[in-house]
């Protein structure tokens, strides 16, 4: 009974775990659901394999990721703060065209 227990609790730190290093990628569906899918007109899947993770990283390194995803959404005027772009960076490199993940 014991060892059921402690297999149940570290189970549970497990799948917490999970869910916490996810909120980010949920969090970065969210805002581009909410901020950039009718500016886009297309899907998070095509935003994000827009380009490789390098170029993501470098968009992000140069303080141009705000000024490429106005490109890559032209349809609307778009406004958001740092936090909401880091937030994206991160969406965006885990569902780069390169990184071997899917929406």
């Amino acid at each position: 009974m014991k060892y059921i227990l402690v297999f149940l609790f570290l189970h549970q730190i497990t799948i917490d775990a999970k869910v916490i290093g996810n909120k980010s990628k949920a969090n970065g569906s969210q805002i581009f659901r909410k901020h950039l899918r009718k500016a886009c007109r297309s899907t998070a899947m095509k935003f994000t394999q827009s380009h490789t993770q390098s170029e993501w990283k470098t968009f992000d390194t140069a303080d141009k990721m705000l000024t490429e995803i106005v490109r890559l959404c032209p349809h609307k005027k778009i406004k958001l703060d740092k936090k909401t772009i880091d937030i994206m960076y991160k969406f965006n490199i885990t569902y780069a065209r390169d990184s071997e993940n899917f929406l």
